[in-house]
């Protein structure tokens, strides 16, 4: 393109321009035009590829530098002493709960290495101490903290522990004074453990009372004193009477050795045992109502015997 002046030239320099001239101008003007864009593209071009080798660089930094803390942190787990056990917590949830005993059975643990520490060892042993908890829930607290939330099973039943002819089982002193021992407070958990505390439980009123009559060997605290199936036969006959009969129960003795228990109500008690099936002597005992009156009966009506029923 040529540029025209806005002025006239002088006569000296206004010559005619050729043909041949102009398109070669023009084309040194295209040419250069070109040239300055391709420089214009390298630049850029080159200003992205440094750019981009920028961010690889740094992202690759970064990942080594992630990957050399995480390193070092995993090492620091394994071989620093800082991750060793050096403090156990335990949350309590029941009263009955023996914190102290708890501690004691868990001192083993003290020094063990945090990270690879099974909560199953720590359970097993809790289990030990305390045979009546139902659930472990262990947490780890980094560095070197142990948490413990023991959850316990609960209280069904008081208990009261009779020789058979009704009086209590005579308690030998203490060894060396003399004095008689103090007082204890048992009672039966869900799964049939013998519970003896050395002070009321907070919900001991509301429980109902179970007499342990022929107990044979005297019950060792913390050990199974009724099994599940004689728990829950006791549970069903006391359901059933006062649903289907409308009786009212007022008392409960348990027979260990014999395997019956005798149901109070408000006018007589019921015997039963554990060797025939329980609807077999609740069909006695309807059988029964059929041909006597309850008013009758003055102290029991046995229902274990096939074949018939006694009543007195």
């Amino acid at each position: 393109m040529l540029l025209r002046p806005t002025r006239p030239l002088p006569r000296r320099f206004n010559r005619r321009v050729s043909k041949g001239t102009a398109e070669f101008v023009q084309r040194r003007h295209h040419r250069r035009q070109r040239s300055s864009h391709e420089r214009l593209v390298r630049t850029y071009r080159r200003s992205q590829r440094f750019l981009s080798w920028t961010v690889d660089f740094l992202r690759q930094w970064f990942l080594l530098s992630i990957f050399t803390l995480l390193l070092l942190g995993f090492a620091v787990l394994l071989f620093s002493p800082l991750v060793h056990v050096r403090e156990i917590r335990i949350k309590r949830t029941d009263a009955r709960l023996d914190s102290e005993r708890i501690q004691r059975s868990l001192r083993p643990m003290f020094g063990r290495h945090l990270f690879f520490l099974p909560p199953h060892d720590v359970k097993v042993l809790v289990q030990d101490a305390m045979p009546d908890a139902s659930n472990v829930q262990v947490d780890k607290q980094y560095p070197s903290t142990l948490s413990l939330t023991i959850t316990l099973h609960p209280l069904i039943a008081r208990l009261q522990i009779e020789e058979e002819g009704g009086a209590a089982p005579p308690t030998a002193p203490s060894a060396g004074t003399g004095a008689s021992p103090a007082k204890r407070y048992e009672y039966l958990t869900d799964n049939g453990l013998f519970i003896s505390l050395s002070s009321e439980a907070a919900s001991a009123t509301a429980l109902p009372l179970i007499r342990v009559v022929d107990w044979a060997v005297r019950p060792v605290p913390s050990t199974p004193l009724l099994s599940g199936e004689f728990l829950k036969r006791l549970q069903d006959v006391e359901t059933q009477l006062r649903d289907e009969f409308g009786l009212t129960i007022k008392g409960r003795a348990v027979f260990l050795r014999a395997r019956e228990f005798h149901v109070q109500t408000t006018t007589y008690s019921l015997w039963l045992d554990m060797a025939s099936p329980l609807d077999d002597q609740l069909r006695r005992y309807k059988l029964f109502l059929t041909h006597v009156q309850p008013r009758d009966v003055k102290e029991y009506v046995d229902l274990r015997l096939v074949g018939k029923i006694v009543y007195r």
